[in-house]
């Protein structure tokens, strides 16, 4: 079966590939040609690459930025892409079995206003939304008329969070299964670690970090001789940094820490994984997507407000129940997604 994968896969941003090339990586396995949809929404595009690299920004930025592009350019060649393009009318001449929408937050219409394509207007036979989110836009929001039109007409919806259920439920009246990330759900084949983590690492990964925070994570890798690692963004923990990373080389990153601090999504997600300690931030874009999968797996006591109470966290990992749940759920999304695909009677 020829199956388009439409999601946000392009970006410099380690969770965006990971979860593409997760669901790629499922489907050809299942005996699908499938292929990942190379376009970009105008705006997103616009806000990825002019705003980002013309604005004001000083040289050690700018240089590591570069060198994060030249990372994610290594591993973006493994993904199977159309042509790119920014036409919507472009995307339309190619004809499907089936397409996937999804992962991400692609149905975030605060983030570039409603892109009929993300809500499954293609040219296909059969359309399957796979765990897609609706970002940090409330569970009580009235969606515009023509994405509950679009959003009726698939033939499977699935979603990854409680909010996006919701979302779904109100506005369609849709009662909508919830089920993994992609990224949750195939083993990947990654790279050996890279040089330099020859030594116990405490991994962060975050985009922000109060001088609290940065301080306790200091202490707890002081405390056990373990060097501090940095990768992806810049925050105000002493740490060596790693921005030279590419997206599977960081998750490999993920699979050999000794625990993880993270406040972001997919930093969570890995951590989960790979059955490793961590302890994830609360914050206020990534905070309701982290609730939804800690809560499912009963360990809701990894997200934390505040840096106290760290220890216990760090070292141990989720406990055999969480682990199971995972294994059950992870199961169940991998055959949402496959029997979606298949035409019904």
């Amino acid at each position: 079966m020829k199956v388009g994968i439409l999601t946000f896969h392009e970006g410099l941003n380690h969770g965006a590939f990971l979860q593409a090339y997760s669901t790629q990586t499922l489907l050809r396995n299942a005996g699908h040609d499938a292929c990942v949809i190379h376009y970009k929404n105008r705006r997103h595009w616009w806000r990825e690459n002019l705003l980002i690299w013309c604005r004001p920004q000083s040289a050690d930025v700018f240089l590591r930025r570069l060198r994060k592009r030249k990372a994610f350019r290594r591993d973006h060649r493994k993904l199977k892409l159309t042509r790119f393009t920014l036409l919507p009318a472009s995307v339309r001449r190619h004809c499907y079995d089936a397409v996937v929408v999804g992962s991400d937050i692609v149905w975030n219409l605060e983030l570039f206003g409603f892109d009929d394509l993300y809500y499954g207007e293609l040219n296909t036979n059969r359309r399957v939304a796979y765990a897609p989110s609706f970002g940090w836009m409330p569970a009580d929001t009235d969606l515009p008329q023509e994405a509950i039109v679009a959003l009726k007409k698939f033939d499977a919806i699935s979603v990854r969070d409680d909010t996006a259920q919701k979302i779904v439920k109100r506005n369609t009246g849709r009662d909508v299964e919830k089920v993994l990330d992609p990224t949750l759900i195939v083993d990947l084949d990654l790279p050996p670690l890279p040089a330099g983590f020859d030594q116990p690492y405490l991994l962060v990964y975050a985009y922000r970090m109060t001088d609290e925070w940065a301080r306790e994570i200091e202490r707890i890798a002081v405390s056990r001789a373990w060097k501090v690692v940095m990768v992806g963004y810049k925050v105000p923990v002493q740490a060596e940094e790693r921005t030279d990373l590419s997206p599977l080389e960081w998750a490999s990153v993920f699979r050999e820490a000794q625990a993880i601090v993270t406040n972001t999504f997919h930093g969570t997600l890995f951590s989960i994984k790979y059955r490793r300690p961590f302890v994830s931030i609360r914050d206020s874009q990534s905070s309701l997507k982290i609730e939804s999968i800690l809560e499912t797996l009963g360990i809701s006591e990894r997200l934390k407000d505040s840096p106290t109470g760290l220890d216990p966290l760090i070292e141990r990992g989720m406990g055999e129940d969480a682990d199971q749940r995972l294994d059950t759920l992870a199961e169940a999304s991998r055959e949402f997604l496959l029997t979606a695909l298949r035409p019904e009677d």
